[in-house]
Order: structure tokens, then C-alpha cells, then sequence
């Protein structure tokens, strides 16, 4: 009778106690993902509701560290549909970047699948990485766009040209800028990919020679 023992190595058990620390934390972040989700549909509802009582407190602007408060009649300066509409947008962005979170989440613990067997360069890894690096680039450039459609919204809520009725002001406008911060986490994660597809290969060979 013939029994098959697999030995584990220093390096490869370090690997594996690391993978499996390290998927207990995604799990218990894929959660709080999840969380995120539910408490994003559920404020969306209430808006829905009671979206005159949630934008009571629309009299108080706030830029950066600067905040202005405004006095006088609400409807003067706050346009009310938009006031709902730019809590909508912000609810909604925090629904897309909590679910692309949920799927880098489960991209990187279907990476740590392998690893915590021991196998690094495991078969199918890079593609596994391939896979992430493009849940990241979707997944934020949605969150990003959603952002600043928010901040857009939001804007265009205020009567500006009430608020700032100075004789030094001549116009007022509004704009927005995405950051491509997605972009290039994506381009490292596709590299990161290619290094994982030659580890493969030699890993592939190593094992043939064996």
C-alpha cells in the first residue's frame, strides 16, 4: 500500500498561514461591503419617502475646510428636486464602490485560493490576477464617475448666483475632475499578471523536471 505524502516547505507553510490571515481579514471586509450595500438601497428608499426632511439641513455648505450657512427662505437659493436627486447620486455612488469593493474582495480571495494550499505560482493564477486588475479598473472608474456626477448634482442644487450676489462676482459656474488613480492601479495589476504567467511557466517546467 502506497500513501502519498505532499511535504511542505519553510517558505510554502510562511505562504500559507499568510494567505489564510490575510483571506480572514477580505472576508470580514467583503462584509462590511455588503453592509455598505444594504445601508446605500436602504437610504435610497427613505429618500425616496422623505426627502423634504432629509435635506433640512441644506442650509450649510461646506468646501473643503470652509463652511457657509445660509439664512433667508430655502427656496430662494435651494432648488428641491435636485436636493433629493444629489442625495440619490451620492447613495448611488456609495452602492457602486461598496460593489466593486465586493468583487476585488472576491478576486483577491479567489487569488489566496492557491496560495493557501502552498502554490504561489498555481496554475490559472495570472489569469485569477488578470481578473482583478480589471474588476479595478471597472469597478473604480463607475465609483469615480458616480463621485463626481454626485458632486455635479449637488452643485447645480444651489441657486449660486443668489448665494454669491456680489459686484465682484461677474459669473458663476461649475465643473469637475475624475481622478484616473484606477487606471493605473489597473496597469500595475496587469503587470503583476504577467510576472504570475512567467512564474507559472517556470513553475510548469520545474515540475516536469521533477
Amino acid at each position: 500500500m502506497e500513501t502519498n505524502i505532499k511535504v511542505i516547505k519553510k517558505d510554502d507553510y510562511t505562504v500559507m498561514k499568510t494567505a489564510t490571515v490575510v483571506d480572514r481579514i477580505l472576508k470580514i471586509l467583503r462584509g462590511f461591503a455588503i453592509a455598505g450595500m444594504a445601508v446605500a438601497v436602504i437610504f435610497m428608499i427613505l429618500t425616496a419617502f422623505l426627502g423634504e426632511k432629509i435635506i433640512a439641513d441644506a442650509s450649510e455648505i461646506s468646501f473643503s475646510g470652509m463652511e457657509i450657512k445660509l439664512a433667508g427662505e430655502r427656496s430662494v437659493y435651494l432648488n428641491t428636486p435636485w436636493a433629493i436627486g444629489s442625495v440619490f447620486a451620492s447613495l448611488a455612488a456609495v452602492l457602486i464602490s461598496c460593489g466593486a469593493a465586493f468583487f476585488v474582495i472576491n478576486a483577491l480571495r479567489s487569488i489566496l485560493s492557491s496560495m493557501k494550499e502552498g502554490e504561489v505560482f498555481a496554475e490559472g493564477v495570472s489569469k485569477k490576477v488578470r481578473n482583478l486588475g480589471t474588476a479595478v479598473l471597472v469597478g473604480g472608474g463607475l465609483a469615480e464617475i458616480a463621485f463626481r456626477i454626485s458632486d455635479i448634482i449637488e452643485m447645480k442644487a444651489y441657486n449660486w448666483d443668489v448665494i454669491l450676489n456680489s459686484s465682484v462676482i461677474s459669473k458663476t459656474g461649475y465643473g469637475t475632475r475624475i481622478s484616473l488613480w484606477f487606471v493605473i492601479a489597473a496597469l500595475v495589476i496587469y503587470f503583476l499578471s504577467f510576472i504570475f504567467r512567467c512564474g507559472e511557466r517556470l513553475q510548469k517546467e520545474s515540475d516536469e523536471t521533477l
